[in-house]
């Protein structure tokens, strides 16, 4: 599962489906994974998580979207597979605050497999490193701007000082 948190001022239609074209990225990336973008504030400068910030919320909404994705597929017995689906988490810019909360509290243990920040270092850099450090199995991809160019600096940082081999790409 390709968990993808969009930014500030985004409405999932306007700006992850027609405007960064999310969906038609993962199908052309021929990758076997399937797609969950959740809706968080409409079109605001706000990077609340929703229920994602609740002890167990993020095994709640992924295991809601294991429901829908059995149904969307057409047969029910298909949702224990989607259930036990690794997870990958891509959050967008403003997205970096549910991606934390959803490491923080989401209670997924080893089924969240990895973390792809898109010029999303605006905060949190110890909730991410702490995930990364604890289990070296897991990935973390960390790409930026200007913006975040000084928070990625301090990402590597913290992430060498506690042992971790950082690549440049």
């Amino acid at each position: 599962i390709v968990l993808y948190f969009h930014g500030h001022r985004a409405n999932l239609r306007q700006d992850v489906f027609m405007r960064q074209r999310v969906p038609w990225q993962v199908s052309m990336s021929r990758t076997n994974a399937v797609l969950v973008a959740p809706q968080f504030a409409v079109n605001a400068s706000d990077s609340s998580a929703g229920k994602l910030w609740q002890r167990g919320g993020l095994r709640q909404f992924i295991n809601e979207a294991a429901g829908r994705l059995a149904a969307m597929h057409g047969d029910p017995r298909s949702e224990a597979s989607f259930a036990d689906l690794p997870v990958v988490i891509v959050a967008y810019s403003g997205g970096v605050s549910p991606a934390a909360w959803a490491i923080r509290n989401g209670d997924l243990g080893r089924r969240l497999r990895g973390v792809v920040l898109l010029d999303a270092a605006y905060g949190e850099m110890n909730v991410f490193a702490d995930w990364v450090v604890r289990d070296r199995t897991t990935f973390l991809v960390s790409t930026y701007t200007s913006s975040t160019e000084g928070r990625n600096k301090e990402l590597k940082t913290v992430l060498t000082v506690r042992g971790l081999t950082v690549q440049d790409a």
